[in-house]
Parts: structure tokens; C-alpha cells; sequence
């Protein structure tokens, strides 16, 4: 489940962020292969390309009903959402220090007088020395180099 729960927060996620999170602290890459292999196979999740030879996983219909989120929720990504979601991916948890992508749900309850109607919810929460910050995510790209780099 919470793999299905880190894949949703951050639309997708990679192998190698997988063998990252504190869920496969035991068992690293072996542990990711055993557990995407049979969530592939009951279609919890999916499997598409990200570029070159890198897959990434997201959720699949199924597994965004039994976590209530919305239908769009168990789709590919275009490859704008596939930017975005990767760069935001790479600067929460491909850093010593993670920080966490709020989701909607969370930024409305935690900061409702900071909601804006249409507005894209990229934000994140860090801490560092005890304190906790709140941020917010733009990623910049521009084709055809599609390397995109996230700023806060």
C-alpha cells in the first residue's frame, strides 16, 4: 500500500527512487522488482517509458478507486505531466534530505486561505534544524532538450 501511496503523491515513480524509500529499506532493488512484478501483473500499477531506457510505474484505474482519487489519477502521463511529475519525483526524493509534495488535499486543509481556484498545487514541505518550510515547485523545460530542472 505504500508503494501505491508514493506512486500517487508523486504520479509515478522509478525503480531506483523506489529502492530509496524508508518501505524497501530492507530490501533494496530485489525487493522493488518483486513487489512492481506482482503489482504489474493484478494492474495496480503500470509501466511506460520515461526516456531512453528508464521505465517509469504509475497507478492504473484499479488502484486509484481503492485509494479514492479521481479517474484521471489511474492514467499515463502526456509528456508535459511526465516532465513535471519526474522533476518533482527527483527534487522530493532523489536528495539526502527528502521533501515531501503535499497533495491537494493536504495543501487545502493545511493552508486553505493560501487555495487558489485553478491553481496548479506544486508544493512541498522540507525541514531542516527542527523547522519546517513550506514550498513551491516550478519546473522550466523547453523542447527538445526535455531536461527539465525543478526550483523552489
Amino acid at each position: 500500500m505504500q508503494l501505491l501511496l508514493h506512486v500517487a503523491r508523486y504520479r509515478m515513480s522509478t525503480p531506483d527512487i523506489l529502492a530509496s524509500q524508508s518501505f524497501f529499506a530492507d530490501g533494496g532493488m530485489n525487493a522493488v522488482k518483486n513487489v512492481t512484478r506482482r503489482l504489474l501483473k493484478a494492474e495496480f500499477i503500470g509501466s511506460a517509458s520515461l526516456y531512453g531506457r528508464l521505465r517509469y510505474y504509475h497507478l492504473m484505474p484499479k488502484s486509484a478507486a481503492i485509494l479514492g482519487l479521481h479517474e484521471r489519477a489511474g492514467k499515463w502521463l502526456t509528456e508535459d505531466a511526465k516532465i513535471r511529475a519526474y522533476s518533482c519525483l527527483k527534487f522530493c526524493c532523489d536528495v539526502n534530505k527528502p521533501r515531501k509534495k503535499l497533495t491537494a488535499q493536504e495543501f487545502r486543509t493545511s493552508f486553505a486561505s493560501l487555495t487558489r481556484p485553478g491553481e496548479r498545487l506544486n508544493y512541498f514541505i522540507s525541514t531542516a534544524n527542527g523547522q519546517s518550510r513550506l514550498g513551491y515547485m516550478r519546473t522550466d523545460y523547453s523542447p527538445p532538450q526535455y531536461y527539465p530542472q525543478v526550483g523552489s
